[in-house]
């Protein structure tokens, strides 16, 4: 279609002195010589010389040119023929296509791809021509995630019809350079260049890709594809890897495309250079053979494959080839023979592994399983495994993407791999007959790395020979990313030497209790004898609640109380291992789940301003007689909020809860944590350092408690305020008063997460017209108590008042009110410092207390107070 000098005007780039022109035309000429693709499709054919594969029924070619032929659907159709690797080059093509390009119609041509599939994950480069923006544009793809590596001008493919030539260079330092032709003018423009210097060592393949609607099926054209410069592929195939399918079939899978006339002649193979197949099939990839045989093999007996004469589609000629295999028949699996040891359910950021989600499996038995019809589920999508025979002490990954994974990993990718939550999911993976053979229900805890569960790091099983360990057998990997296909990099002798134990109980309803237990329980349910209520309850059955074996479902024959406390023990149980239930450990009081009012549960602490590298917590009292689940409620900053638990938590009457990012470094912080309290959240809304608000809303959006903070309730003789949480004095006294909060005690280390309050104090009851001191005597900042509260009750409300406080010479040393209107009950508070901010010395002070009402009526209290210090 095109003569030599023809092909040498492609590659004149910028100016076209005869000088240069000619010199262009020599290099060009012995480039030829060194060439690895070049076609024109001038002998009417795309199937050999080079050929090309893939959707190559929805090809044909027309007047010489490559068209795209298909039907009438939006749908995508590529071609691919083989290619040497990646070094320096220089790729020239042209395309036509007769409509105006956009964002739904668009050429892809791939100037490396280390796949021959180009709509699924692969490591490669592009031109892709036509897009949203009308231009022409160099790309990078990794796995599934695409970089625009030259962004070409806009706008200069808008237009009716396009024919375009493109000329694309690659130096030996990886700068890349990309021009392009319209109209075929003879004047290259200059789209963009950019550095890049990763190559690949590996053969790979050059491509085109139409992405097409109904109208556009048939009107995309290629022609004039010259390469120069890469190395020509004068490899022979290798042969890479044996499958036995079954007794009388093998799969031979080799390094690179093969010739197919050569690949289908069975009497290029041989086993135990005895007898050869009976028929010899290329598959679709063109890289693996399926031998079939006349007889079977014989179980457990070892055999050598060879295959010779075995062409690439560079015409490159293999010598003998030769693998040894073993036909076993496949053994029947039962529960944990097969076992998940691995799981990366988050895999952005990158950091170490592909951006594929994945779990691993590995065979902890001494049995070969052909995994064929088994499943994998996270309980919402299954997918289907295909056959894949998994021998003793082996992994295998199962994916929906393989990009990027070592070549010496074994990956099944399966298209409808269910995706993972990153929070928390389930992986069950059962036998063709529906048994479950391994079953994990992970969350984020099990990472016990704060930054790591952030995503990227895979989640790895410590101990396969401890099946009944749960989120105490998994941690993060150590490895960056994780280990796919080969021993965890946490693996370690963690034996299971203690007896399930229970973590909750929870009501699903007045007749049905769920416990959920630490660890798997042996199969074999218990009688409803192992387990006593307290006040008794009778049980009708006793069930598994799902496949993982951790929870029981108790059916009562009676129904459980509103406002009522039950306490369950249980004996006679035992874990997966055969360790039996301590039953002085196994107690757990619940009651049936109410809605939240305003009020039953109250903000009991805060730390808004945590030291630095701290992290904050905030938390909060069951005040009412209720059992309320906080899987119902949300804490906000009044902007943004939060939902507490997924799970079901249930906060007894009189119960605290604290909840913290990372309940790791809140104990490191303060060593009396009770982390039987301690609820770990994926996140807290910010609490600014200033001043800002606690929230707790039920899902209605209802407000059941809030509290406006600031900075200016700590003790004024605090000086730095990092890391001193501010605590509730009473329950009873409204939460947003100023006066019922304190600075956390610093003999406490300035906080109490999950416990009483260093600051609570009981409720005075007082006689009318009174005003009382509680306590007399304190120690300002180090003691318990630091501060005097100062309860008054009038016999109405609307009294102004002025409280001061004196020394024993007369001398005034604290305004604690001036003119303030007091309500009829209340408190005042004074925290052992004087009006200059200094804390006063220690001996006896007199407080004045004076109140007067718009009458004219005058009434003054006098009481004595002490200020204490340590000796």
């Amino acid at each position: 279609m095109k003569n030599t000098l023809q092909i040498c005007r492609f590659s004149i780039l910028k100016t076209f002195t005869v000088k240069l022109f000619l010199t262009i035309v020599a290099a060009a000429i012995a480039q030829q010589m060194f060439a690895q693709i070049t076609d024109d499709f001038s002998d009417g054919d795309f199937t050999s010389n080079p050929p090309w594969r893939g959707t190559s029924d929805k090809f044909i070619v027309n007047s010489q040119a490559l068209q795209l032929m298909a039907p009438s659907a939006t749908d995508v159709a590529y071609l691919t023929t083989p290619y040497g690797s990646l070094t320096n080059g220089k790729w020239e093509f042209l395309v036509r296509m007769s409509f105006n390009p956009s964002g739904t119609n668009y050429s892809r041509i791939y100037l490396l791809s280390d796949q021959t599939d180009l709509t699924g994950p692969l490591t490669g480069y592009f031109v892709q021509v036509g897009s949203e923006n009308d231009d022409v544009s160099l790309w990078k793809q990794t796995g599934t995630q695409f970089t625009k590596m030259i962004d070409g001008a806009d706008k200069r493919l808008d237009l009716a019809s396009v024919t375009i030539r493109i000329n694309v260079i690659r130096s030996l330092s990886g700068d890349w350079e990309l021009y392009s032709d319209i109209n075929s003018s003879n004047n290259y423009t200059l789209e963009g260049s950019a550095p890049d210097t990763i190559a690949t060592s590996t053969p790979g393949y050059f491509g085109i890709l139409c992405q097409y609607t109904a109208t556009r099926a048939d009107k995309f054209f290629f022609d004039d594809f010259f390469i120069s410069g890469a190395a020509p592929d004068t490899v022979p195939p290798d042969l890479m890897s044996i499958d036995v399918v079954s007794a009388t079939q093998i799969r031979l899978a080799f390094s690179e495309i093969l010739d197919g006339e050569s690949a289908e002649n069975v009497f290029n193979y041989a086993v135990d250079h005895r007898y050869s197949p009976s028929e010899a099939s290329l598959e679709s990839d063109n890289r693996t053979v399926l031998l079939s045989f006349g007889q079977p093999f014989t179980n457990d007996v070892a055999y050598v494959i060879s295959a010779s004469g075995i062409k690439d589609a560079a015409g490159n000629i293999a010598g003998v080839l030769q693998r040894n295999f073993t036909f076993v028949i496949p053994a029947s699996a039962v529960y944990k023979d097969v076992i998940v040891t691995e799981i990366f359910a988050d895999p952005n950021p990158v950091a170490g592994l592909p951006e594929s989600e994945f779990a691993e499996i590995f065979n902890r038995s001494p049995y070969t399983f052909d995994l064929a019809e088994w499943t994998v589920t996270d309980g919402s999508s299954i997918a289907t495994i295909p056959h894949f025979v998994l021998s003793p002490g082996e992994y295998v990954i199962l994916t929906s993407g393989s990009s990027g994974f070592n070549s010496d990993v074994k990956i099944l990718e399966l298209p409808r791999f269910p995706s993972l939550n990153n929070t928390g999911d389930m992986v069950l993976v059962k036998n063709p007959a529906g048994l479950t053979i391994d079953s994990v229900n992970y969350t984020t805890a099990w990472y016990k790395d704060r930054e790591k569960s952030n995503g990227g790091w895979s989640m790895e099983l410590i101990d396969p020979e401890n099946i009944c360990g749960e989120g105490d057998n998994w941690t993060a990997s150590d490895q960056p990313g994780g280990t796919p296909g080969k021993q965890n990099s946490v693996f370690a002798n963690k034996p299971d030497l203690t007896g399930p134990r229970l973590q909750s109980a929870l009501p699903l309803s007045s007749t049905q209790v769920r416990l959920t237990f630490n660890e798997k329980l042996q199969k074999m349910l218990p009688s409803g004898e192992s387990f006593l209520f307290q006040p008794p309850v009778g049980i009708r059955s006793v069930t598994f609640g799902d496949g993982s074996l951790t929870t029981l479902i108790l059916a009562l024959t009676e129904q459980i109380r509103p406002n009522e406390t039950y306490s369950i023990t249980v004996t006679d149980l035992y874990d997966c291992s055969g360790n039996l239930a301590d039953g002085e450990n196994n107690q757990y009081v619940f009651g049936l789940p109410e809605p939240a009012s305003p009020g039953d549960i109250v903000v009991n602490e805060i730390l808004f301003n945590p030291r630095p590298l701290g992290t904050d917590f905030v938390e909060f009292v069951n005040i009412s007689e209720k059992f309320i689940n906080l899987k119902d409620l949300q804490v906000t900053n009044g902007e943004d909020g939060r939902e507490i638990t997924s799970s079901d938590v249930l906060l007894a009457p009189g119960s605290y809860v604290a909840l913290t990012e990372n309940a790791g470094l809140l104990a490191s912080e303060y060593p009396q944590l009770q982390s039987e309290n301690v609820l770990v959240v994926d996140d807290l809304p910010a609490f600014p350092d200033e001043s800002g608000a606690v929230v707790l809303i039920d899902h209605a959006q209802q407000v059941i408690d809030s509290f406006f903070y600031s900075k200016q309730f700590h003790s004024p003789l605090i000086r730095d305020t990092d890391g001193v949480a501010l605590e509730r004095i009473s329950f009873t006294r409204d939460t947003n008063d100023h006066a019922n909060w304190k600075s956390a005690s610093s003999v406490v280390g300035f906080a109490t997460p999950g416990f009483f309050n260093s600051m609570a104090r009981p409720d005075v009851v007082l006689a009318e017209e009174s005003v009382i001191v509680v306590p007399e005597a304190f120690i300002p900042v180090s003691g318990e108590p630091d501060f005097a509260q100062i309860h008054y009750k009038l016999n109405k409300g609307g009294y102004v008042a002025n409280v001061k406080v004196y020394d024993q010479a007369g001398h005034h040393v604290k305004t604690i009110a001036n003119n303030e209107l007091l309500a009829a009950e209340g408190i005042l508070r004074w925290d052992g410092d004087r009006d200059d901010g200094n804390k006063t010395r220690v001996g006896y002070y007199m407080l004045w207390f004076e109140i007067f009402d718009e009458s004219g009526r005058v009434k003054t209290f006098r009481k004595r107070l002490a200020v204490s210090a340590r000796f």
